[in-house]
């Protein structure tokens, strides 16, 4: 007997006692039996029983509490129910944020061993080697979803839908086949349960025997079931009874299944045993044979898209030749799969971007600097120059997650560091920074998070939820400026049981800092029966980078872009494009993460195309993903020793007009702008306080290449660095007079002092000098003269108020160079240059 059983025995007790006749309650008190006694003493119990079902709680434990519920205090169970329906879900979900719901234990769920799969009958192989079980039983996720539904907590909605979408796995994982009929009847909108040989297949898998269902394999080509079929024919033959039976076709079956998983395993791990031409032959033999099987499908498939993600274009192209042809379409089944009506519309689409990729093609490549062999690396995000990156680093044994942040020194990234202000949770991910750095938008919970830091260089501030104009379906994506916010939202109801479709929708900000009303972003984006999500813009408002389904796509999820034709304006939007083999797979691409106006690299990250581990990758977007007329420009700004400089503007300057742009120079130096439509030339000058620059850039436009970065370094130099060294190198003097001796040098160059000077706002401070000939008292007269030449031209030619210069003479006294030869006297007579600057407010 246990617990809860115990507790109903004392409840029927105590009620029982209490309908006794006053006399038999009287005597059973003198045993200290009484109906206070048995209370105390089940209340203490269901304490006991509310501590364990806290921790360790199971769903048909549930269930008996609630059919045994009438001794139990209100508020109990329902507390009770909510810890153990979400805990099964998720172990790790935040219920009620107590000591209690961090120990959550819950009960062990094992997987079949082998001995179960050699002697129950129908039992599947799936378990073996892999667990697709979810975390949780099927009687389980199949109870919560008829009788909990209502209890699940929005945070764990998308668990929940995993969970329901791969519920057949599930079932295969703990059930026989012989209970298929059982799956059909409690999940009968499953695509599975639909499939026109379900009843022939539980009768044939059911057997558990190898010729019977090699005869299934041969017989129903059609079948959605061939997968499973397929790995039961290779399981069983090891160990079922008729494996030793077979005749030389039958042989010949199984190792051509051997052969469909043999090849896929290479495939995964980018081991092929053949080239590519033998590769080729063996997938080609196998659809010939088994025509219209889904294995041999998914196989042609993978092995097509092998040889696009390794840039083997050339190879790719003899796949799809040699598979087309033998895939026709086939609609025998009103379920109509995928695999039987639309295989010849993925040939065409795969064909399609082949085309788009040319003959070769600039292929994506991990960033050794991030990734390490035993995490998942993702969600990469960045700002400004690129020179600061964060990211969500998670271990794959043990669970553990951090947001991880790296820098750029010396053009060497540093080693990527946790930062535990903003590891918030296991399930945080970043999504965008604003062009300042001191912005970042996160998802944890379920939940938009908005993070801020003083500056770059202080720590950060815990995350906040952020108010949300719609409901919040799980990527989002900030303009530079904070002004305007891309999510994806849900456009269908929510709840737990099916997930709603998700679109994509703008927000802007408004006076009272709050973002609006969420806008969805048109039919042109969000299609009727498909999910659309992962938004990000770049160039300047003019491209929109975002994934969807829809069926002309490469795989389950593809990445595309959409141009426009005016900076923001959602009504000039192009058609989309689909970003094509050099970003997409056959599997869930996931989006770009971050784009780089600065460097042209867009970010994203993907499962490696051999190994287990999920990574960084970067890659140069090619040119047709980019608007046209459309040019993008970027580059540095430095001081006079090479190092980055900010806090200033770059001004732009389209077409010699007065139409004049400001871009913000970041603290790291660098600027970032796209220019308007049918730009032909544009002029670029930095200003930046205390320095000054007499560089500025022009650009013809017409022949650089879309999608190009036309990059520029200015270098400037400081005020303070001008005071200390700068000197008049041509401003010299005929022997004995005040006139220059090579004005052709003399003039510009104190015309580019007029201009430093009245950039800095300076005082100038002119002394003259003679050589060591004449006498000392002419000396110090033609000293002074040459200092008022040197005034007079400033003054008559460049504009300069006289009444900031201030003229002396020094004659022979300060010479800079010897006396005793030509040269030396010409370096003497000279004139320098002191600059004072203004005196602050406040300050003498």
């Amino acid at each position: 007997m246990d617990w809860l059983q115990i507790s109903q025995t004392f409840c029927d007790l105590e009620q029982e006692i209490g309908q006794l006749p006053r006399p038999q309650i009287i005597k059973l008190s003198r045993y200290d039996v009484t109906r206070l006694e048995i209370r105390t003493v089940r209340e203490n119990l269901q304490r006991r029983i509310v501590e364990r079902m806290s921790v360790s709680g199971t769903i048909p434990e549930l269930l008996a509490l609630e059919a045994a519920s009438n001794c139990w205090a209100e508020g109990a169970i329902d507390t009770l129910r909510n810890i153990i329906v979400n805990k099964n879900i998720d172990p790790k979900q935040e219920v009620y944020d107590t000591e209690a719901d961090k120990k959550w234990k819950g009960a062990p769920l094992a997987l079949p061993t082998e001995e179960q799969i050699r002697t129950e009958p129908g039992r599947s192989c799936l378990g073996l080697g892999s667990d697709k079980s979810q975390g949780i039983s099927y009687e389980d996720a199949t109870t919560i979803a008829e009788r909990y539904a209502d209890v699940i907590l929005p945070a764990n909605y998308s668990k929940f839908w995993d969970i329901r979408e791969n519920i057949w796995d599930i079932f295969q994982a703990h059930h026989s086949y012989c209970e298929m009929d059982r799956f059909q009847v409690e999940h009968p909108a499953n695509a599975l349960a639909q499939d026109c040989w379900y009843d022939n297949a539980q009768d044939t898998l059911c057997l558990s025997l190898l010729r019977p269902l090699l005869a299934f394999h041969r017989n129903n080509p059609h079948t959605g079931l061939d997968m499973e079929v397929c790995f039961q024919i290779l399981c069983l033959s090891r160990f079922a009874e008729d494996a030793n039976d077979l005749n030389a076709e039958e042989r010949r079956q199984v190792e051509d299944v051997e052969m469909m998983f043999s090849l896929q395993r290479q495939l995964l791990r980018c081991k092929e045993a053949a080239d590519s031409a033998a590769l080729i032959s063996k997938v080609a033999y196998l659809a010939k044979k088994y025509r219209h099987h889904r294995m041999v499908f998914d196989l042609a498939v993978k092995t097509a898209n092998y040889f696009a993600g390794k840039g083997r274009l050339g190879q790719a192209r003899e796949a799809l030749n040699a598979f087309r042809p033998l895939f026709p379409d086939s609609s025998v089944c009103a379920a109509d799969y995928f695999f039987q009506i639309r295989k010849q519309d993925w040939f065409d689409s795969f064909e399609a971007l082949l085309a788009r990729a040319g003959e070769q093609m600039a292929m994506p490549l991990p960033v050794s600097a991030w990734n390490t062999k035993d995490h998942d690396e993702y969600a990469l995000v960045s700002w400004g120059g690129t020179e600061e990156v964060f990211f969500v680093r998670k271990h794959r044994k043990d669970g553990t997650v951090h947001l991880m942040t790296s820098r750029l020194k010396n053009k060497m990234w540093s080693k990527p560091a946790p930062v535990k202000e903003l590891s918030v949770d296991d399930d945080v991910v970043p999504l965008s920074i604003s062009s300042n750095g001191r912005l970042m938008l996160l998802r944890s919970g379920g939940k938009l998070l908005r993070a801020i830091r003083p500056d770059i260089h202080r720590p950060w501030f815990a995350p906040e939820a952020m108010p949300m104009p719609g409901r919040f379906a799980g990527n989002a994506w900030i303009s530079p400026n904070d002004s305007l916010l891309l999510m994806e939202y849900y456009a269908t109801p929510v709840n737990a049981l099916k997930e709603p479709k998700r679109d994509l929708a703008v927000s802007r900000l408004e006076a009272d800092g709050k973002y609006g009303n969420a806008v969805p972003l048109g039919e042109k984006i969000n299609l009727p029966d498909d999910h659309e999500g992962s938004p990000l813009m770049g160039v300047g408002g003019r491209l929109l980078f975002f994934t969807s389904d829809r069926i002309e796509g490469l795989g389950k999820r593809d990445m595309y872009s959409i141009r426009l034709q005016n900076p923001g304006d959602w009504a000039t939007m192009d058609e989309p494009l689909n970003l094509g083999l050099q970003l997409n797979t056959i599997f869930e691409d996931e989006g770009i993460s971050y784009f780089s106006e600065y460097t042209g690299m867009a970010y994203f990250h993907r499962l490696g195309p051999c190994l287990e581990d999920k990574d960084i990758w970067q890659v140069k977007l090619k040119p047709e993903v980019f608007p046209e007329n459309a040019m993008r420009l970027a580059g540095l700004v430095i001081n006079e020793k090479g190092q980055p400089i900010g806090g200033g503007f770059m001004e732009i300057t389209p077409d010699y007009n007065l139409n004049v742009h400001d871009r913000s120079i970041s603290d790291k130096g660098t600027y970032t702008f796209t220019v308007p439509d049918s730009t032909a030339v544009v002029r670029l000058f930095p200003e930046i306080p205390g320095y000054y620059s007499e560089q500025d850039t022009t650009h013809f436009l017409g022949s650089i290449a879309r999608g190009e970065i036309i990059r520029d370094t200015f270098r400037l130099t400081s005020f303070d660095y001008i005071r200390r060294n700068y000197r008049l190198v041509h401003s010299t003097f005929h022997k004995g007079t005040a006139e220059f001796d090579n004005p052709g040098k003399a003039y510009p160059e104190l015309t580019r002092l007029a201009k430093i000077a009245t950039r800095m706002g300076a005082e100038l401070h002119l002394s003259g000098h003679t050589d060591g000939s004449g006498l000392e008292s002419g000396n110090k007269e033609l000293s002074f003269r040459r200092a008022r030449s040197v005034k007079q031209f400033l003054v008559e030619k460049c504009g300069f108020n006289s009444d900031k210069i201030f003229v002396y003479g020094y004659g022979e006294g300060k010479p800079i160079c010897p006396n005793d030869t030509e040269e030396g006297r010409r370096c003497n007579r000279r004139v320098e240059v002191v600059f004072k600057m203004p005196a602050l407010p406040g300050r003498e």
